[in-house]
């Protein structure tokens, strides 16, 4: 993780890769802390630009943590979260929106509708879908988003 801080991706990925065989060797591949491996490695993919390669390893850290942690529990909801961003960068807005919305289900669950991480949630469905021109969606979780909180949006205004 040192190198990837210091921008020597390189370095960081033959160390990332070897803690992942490692851990895969030693832990088996439906642990944890194997999942860690594979979402650093996503992240370094995202960070280097390859958002192909940062999806993949991604993936993987969701089935293994849907896997070996119960569906509800927070780190699902945050590697469903990162699946989504990673999917809205490349263009596939569809599969983004799928991710948010598994996270937000887990989200409202363990932290209720008036969380700060909830709430970001609604925030990120709600600007995603104006960007899909899906204004109506997008005000409703707008809406959310503003019920609760003082988060800022831009008004969303339903053109029919």
């Amino acid at each position: 993780l040192v190198y990837k801080r210091k921008g020597e991706n390189g370095k960081a990925l033959a160390y990332i890769s070897q803690a992942l065989k490692t851990r895969e060797s030693i832990l088996g591949k439906l642990d944890s802390r194997t999942a860690e491996s594979y979402n650093n490695l996503g992240t370094l993919y995202a960070n280097m630009g390859d958002t192909d390669k940062a999806i993949d390893f991604t993936k993987k850290t969701v089935e293994i943590k849907k896997e070996t942690i119960r569906k509800e529990k927070i780190g699902t909801a945050v590697s469903y979260n990162n699946l989504a961003v990673l999917y809205e960068e490349d263009g596939e807005y569809q599969k983004a929106i799928n991710n948010y919305l598994k996270a937000l289900t887990i989200n409202e669950s363990v932290w209720g509708k008036n969380h700060k991480v909830t709430q970001q949630n609604y925030k990120n469905i709600a600007l995603l879908y104006y960007t899909m021109g899906k204004y109506k969606e997008a005000q409703r979780y707008a809406k959310l988003a503003q019920k609760e909180t003082e988060i800022e949006l831009e008004d969303i205004t339903v053109v029919e």
